[in-house]
């Protein structure tokens, strides 16, 4: 999979941006708050239809301007497609492939594959369970519609019972309702669980042999999928006994305490919570190494390598480890890294095509081969 031509239109400080002349390896070099990183995410919310580093959509838009715009044309399979999203104040964001509207978002999401490397991925380990769920949810998503349906179902049923949890709290209505929205949720939670399940199990092994490499066989590290119930035996079963048990405390807590949506994963690395245990250097490899992972499982599932976005995440990285890890990314299908231009990324790559941003303004910076 690959891109060849973008354009950005209102999307943070990129007020009007036409790239072509992209190749396989493309940097884009600027100074700092310059836009590189917005013209990353343009990438990432076209293939997401969302973003780690906003609010609300309008934080989206340049000042002053009420509508962005995205486009992108993809090579996939050996067919060209043309993807783009709209997103204007006060309204939903609209996507259309070939021109052709698509109304849901599950019919939409997996059409460009990303794998994203950035700051805030980096960060995983230490920051909350939400992020490393979300993380988790993209990853998935991207390989799997109908998880992505599972999903958006699931939130809706949750935020029913927990506005009903509320209501019996202030006497306003019977407990008994909540066998509706509890069977729901443990129909569409227990699929979501497993998907988990699977996705965690088929990245362990990957993840360990990366972080083994990296390290010199120096560090050992284990990811693990931490369920709110018990998923041995009859998942589904545990779940709604789990609810069961905890009906009362959901009551007085007027929150559903049960569920995919307090799940968290964990990494253990050398026998401690790399949470807790590791260094900083330490982390950023593991989650680097965690994102190869990803790319290589969704390589497997969808027969496609997904393109790769790399927010100038090397800085701290000893030359060993940065030259172990950018040699990887030479060989994937296609990469976006960037950078300012003191870190010299050029050195790393035999075959790339060169970009620079100043004040949100994309220009071509010569080719090299």
């Amino acid at each position: 999979m690959e891109i060849r031509s973008i354009s950005v239109k209102n999307f943070r400080n990129i007020k009007d941006a036409e790239v072509t002349g992209l190749k396989r390896v493309n940097l884009i070099t600027g100074g700092n708050a310059q836009g590189k990183t917005n013209f990353l995410e343009s990438i990432f919310y076209l293939s997401t239809l969302s973003s780690s580093r906003m609010k609300t959509l309008n934080d989206l838009i340049t000042l002053n301007e009420s509508y962005f715009s995205l486009r992108c044309k993809v090579e996939k399979n050996g067919l060209s497609k043309t993807l783009e999203a709209f997103y204007g104040l006060g309204k939903d964001t609209s996507v259309r492939v070939n021109e052709n509207p698509v109304s849901k978002k599950n019919e939409y999401i997996g059409e460009l594959q990303i794998v994203k490397f950035s700051p805030e991925d980096i960060d995983l380990i230490k920051r909350s369970p939400v992020e490393r769920r979300r993380n988790l949810n993209i990853l998935i998503s991207q390989m799997s519609r109908s998880y992505l349906s599972d999903l958006s179902r699931y939130h809706q049923v949750l935020a029913q019972k927990n506005k009903l949890l509320f209501q019996i709290n202030e006497g306003r209505a019977d407990r008994k309702l909540l066998l509706v929205w509890n069977a729901q949720l443990v129909e569409t939670g227990t699929r979501i669980v497993k998907a988990r399940l699977e996705a965690i199990d088929n990245l362990k092994d990957r993840l360990k042999d990366l972080q083994a490499k990296i390290s010199g066989g120096k560090e050992d590290i284990s990811i693990s999928y931490k369920c709110s119930f018990e998923t041995a035996g009859d998942a589904a079963a545990n779940f709604e006994a789990k609810i069961n048990a905890m009906q009362e405390k959901e009551i007085i807590r007027k929150a559903s305490l049960v569920g995919p949506h307090r799940d968290d994963v964990i990494f253990i690395l050398n026998g401690q919570d790399a949470k807790y245990f590791s260094s900083e250097g330490q982390q950023r490899s593991i989650i680097i190494n965690l994102k190869l992972s990803e790319y290589m499982l969704m390589k497997e599932k969808t027969g496609e390598e997904p393109v790769v976005l790399i927010d100038d995440i090397f800085f701290d990285l000893d030359e060993n480890r940065r030259t172990a890890i950018l040699s990887v990314f030479n060989g994937m299908a296609q990469v976006f890294l960037a950078g300012t231009e003191d870190k010299n990324f050029q050195k790393y790559f035999t075959d790339y095509a060169l970009f620079k941003i100043e004040d949100g303004k994309v220009t071509a910076d010569g080719e090299k081969k």
